[in-house]
């Protein structure tokens, strides 16, 4: 267990699953038997039928990772060959804010690797240059967190006691 008690943000496309709140509740659960506070999105309460619901979940995760220590953010390719773009700009949001950021995805595989499959060519399908550095995501998001893991989230939240 880690000596010191963070507030933790848990970012990531996880509030899409179908069982965002029970899987939330496992994550929330594992941040504090670990000893910490967890942040999970889904746990923001808002009235029925708000005009402005969009606006007000965003001011509410907002308020979320300026109150938080760390950002554990799930980093898995979603909805095609890069990470959500919601805990993309998360990760970017907390990292101007100069809190401690952890990644986790589970396939550490290079953005060229994964996106040309083992074909002869540094270009994707619509002809664009793939970034090639040997990373698994985009280089802002590499170089703007403390850790990367590659694995699970069960490994990222073990990240803090290292």
């Amino acid at each position: 267990m880690c000596n010191k008690k963070y507030k933790i943000y848990l970012a990531g496309p996880d509030v899409f699953r179908t069982d965002a709140i029970q899987y939330g509740k496992k994550l929330s659960e594992m941040v504090s038997a670990a000893g910490h506070i967890p942040l999970f999105p889904s746990d923001n309460k808002f009235p029925e039928n708000a005009p402005d619901l969009s606006k007000q979940i965003f001011d509410a995760n907002v308020a979320m990772i300026k109150d938080c220590d760390v950002v554990i953010a799930n980093l898995d390719d979603f909805r095609g060959a890069e990470p959500d773009s919601g805990t993309a700009w998360e990760v970017g949001f907390a990292h101007a804010l100069g809190k401690k950021i952890v990644g986790y995805r589970n396939d550490g595989k290079s953005m060229l690797e994964k996106i040309t499959d083992g074909k002869n060519t540094n270009l994707d399908e619509s002809g664009m240059i793939i970034e090639d550095f040997g990373h698994p995501l985009n280089l802002m998001l590499v170089h703007s967190m403390n850790y990367l893991v590659i694995g699970d989230f069960k490994a990222a939240l073990e990240q803090l006691d290292k």
